[in-house]
């Protein structure tokens, strides 16, 4: 649930991320498996200018970015926004403030 996929989904995951077969992801499986993902999010989130500034993002302006909000200025579904947020969300409120923004906007 704390990615939003199934746990079919997710068995999948961790079969194709799995080297040593032994039906978990230790620490380096899965720091390849986020190394992944934040590659093919580079990509998306590449389409923000470095410019766009956290004020033109937050549109109803109480300083913290939703999905929603990411989406919108990212060209990407919500869903994918909120597994970006879930990477950068460091005080776990399920929103990106402006310090988390600029720790995305950096990578």
């Amino acid at each position: 649930d704390a990615c939003n996929i199934s746990i079919l989904d997710a068995e999948d995951i961790i079969q194709q991320y799995d080297a040593n077969g032994d039906g978990t992801l230790d620490v380096d499986e899965f720091e390849d498996l986020k190394n992944q993902i934040l590659a093919q999010h580079q990509g998306k989130m590449t389409q923000m200018q470095a410019a766009t500034q956290y004020e033109d993002i937050d549109l109803d302006g109480d300083g913290r970015l939703t999905a929603d909000e990411l989406a919108m200025a990212c060209n990407i579904s919500a869903e994918e926004a909120q597994s970006i947020i879930y990477m950068y969300d460091a005080n776990g409120d399920g929103t990106l403030d402006k310090d988390e923004f600029e720790d995305l906007k950096s990578q």
